[in-house]
């Protein structure tokens, strides 16, 4: 059971993520913020580039 719901909630994190990196291509959040809430914050650096 604990697998399943570790399982999902990371699944949940990578969409969040994938929200939140969508909302910074769209200008609607700044870097900034994105990092803020990300639940992983050094990938999604990585990902929005300098």
């Amino acid at each position: 059971m604990d697998n399943v719901i570790f399982s999902g909630l990371s699944e949940g994190m990578r969409a969040m993520d994938a929200d939140i990196y969508r909302l910074f291509t769209q200008k609607r959040i700044t870097k900034e913020t994105a990092l803020l809430f990300a639940a992983n914050p050094e990938q999604l650096k990585k990902k929005l580039g300098d």
